[in-house]
């Protein structure tokens, strides 16, 4: 039996995709015996910090972001509470482990379409959390007033930010209106994105990290499964008239539990060096035969569009 998005025309990745589903049932045994320890901390109802702390560590390592927020929180480790309270409320968890992918395109290719792509075996060590969802309006809101009266500081300092930029105020920038705070914060270009994230100890997402939350570790073809973009899955080929709020299309989950990864708006993607960098999914617009769960090909990191928004990640250090 074939699992759910992955398309009868690619037989020979079968046994691949079993010995794979073996591996992840295997991970998410190793993944209860923190949840486990933190039961029995509980139950005890210890107030040893060391022992909290080190729970913390674990459980946001393995996932449960909740619980290790409230181990942190109970050692008071507020930085660390952030970061967990983060990843429980606005993050999904991409796993270390095997997975199925595409390789990425060279800078400036065209994505492979996704059918009679050959995969490769990718084993990721790093845990990651990725936004859920596009960062808000009303989140980019609380970066901005962070900055009134502070003088512009370059976020790259590696001399590709124009000497002409001085702010981080999206194009028609308008705070007003609370009825908009929840659409993706748009018009922003690649430092204003790359600031965001930095202000709170995040990163703005890669390639990689975006293809595998999109794809999942059997390589689906698009986040929710094999069937082609549109409604009710994602908002593309202009079915509405523009953004809709971050999160608004549940059909659009991805296997680790991202929404939005195809459609609404384009996203930036991370990249170290360079004048121009990729953006990911496509936007409300964008013809539905157009779109792959990929990068695209590169443009000016100055640009900045009201179609294009970003989203946020962290990797964690494995264990040992």
């Amino acid at each position: 039996m074939i699992p759910s998005g992955i398309e009868a025309e690619r037989p020979e990745i079968d046994k691949a995709q079993t010995q794979l589903l073996d591996l992840i049932v295997r991970a998410e045994g190793c993944a209860v015996v923190s949840l486990a320890e933190y039961d029995l901390a509980r139950r005890d109802d210890t107030t040893d910090n060391a022992r909290w702390g080190n729970l913390g560590e674990a459980l946001l390592l393995a996932g449960h972001a909740a619980e290790a927020a409230d181990a942190f929180k109970r050692c008071g480790r507020k930085p660390e509470e952030g970061l967990a309270t983060w990843a429980r409320d606005r993050a999904v968890f991409l796993r270390p482990g095997p997975y199925l992918r595409a390789p990425l395109p060279a800078p400036g290719a065209e994505p492979a379409k996704t059918k009679g792509e050959t995969l490769e075996l990718l084993m990721r060590t790093k845990p990651c959390y990725v936004g859920k969802t596009e960062v808000t309006r009303a989140e980019y809101a609380g970066y901005v007033a962070s900055l009134k009266g502070k003088p512009y500081a370059k976020t790259m300092l590696d001399g590709r930010e124009p000497d002409t930029k001085h702010d981080h105020l999206p194009q028609g920038w308008d705070p007003a209106g609370s009825e908009r705070s929840q659409l993706p914060a748009t018009g922003v270009d690649f430092f204003d994105a790359v600031g965001f994230a930095r202000s709170r100890g995040l990163k703005l997402a890669d390639a990689e990290v975006l293809s595998l939350a999109a794809r999942g570790p059997l390589a689906r073809s698009f986040p929710w499964g094999a069937e082609k973009p549109g409604l009710p899955f994602a908002n593309v080929g202009e079915a509405l008239e523009g953004p809709t709020p971050a999160g608004s299309f549940p059909g659009s989950a991805s296997p680790c539990g991202a929404l939005d990864l195809i459609g609404n708006v384009d996203e930036w993607v991370f990249v170290k060096v360079g004048s121009e960098a990729p953006t990911f999914g496509g936007d409300y617009k964008s013809p539905p035969d157009d779109l792959r769960a990929a990068p695209g090909a590169p443009i000016d990191q100055s640009e900045r569009s009201d179609t294009r928004g970003f989203r946020v990640m962290k990797e964690l250090a494995p264990a040992g």
